[in-house]
């Protein structure tokens, strides 16, 4: 795992619809399946269906994510660790 010194990050996700994560600094990429974001911890993907932003604060560096969440992940070099995926049947 790599050093993040005293970088610091929470992801707070309610009932899989609700989804906050602070030391946002960019939205890369976004649509109604997927949104992409740079933090300070690195670039979070986020997957699911019908994903909003509902409240973009820059001053505060916090983004508020409103949709039907089937995953949540970091992207490395390496292969994703997943910290939520959806099971499928």
């Amino acid at each position: 795992m790599e050093n993040t010194g005293d970088k610091k990050q929470s992801l707070v996700l309610l009932d899989r619809k609700k989804l906050e994560v602070d030391n946002v600094f960019n939205v890369d990429s976004f649509n109604d399946d997927y949104l992409e974001i740079s933090t300070a911890l690195g670039i979070i993907g986020v997957e699911g269906k019908n994903l909003k932003i509902e409240e973009l604060r820059r001053d505060l560096s916090k983004i508020l994510v409103k949709g039907e969440i089937d995953g949540i992940f970091y992207k490395n070099e390496k292969p994703a660790a997943r910290l939520f995926k959806k099971k499928q049947i």
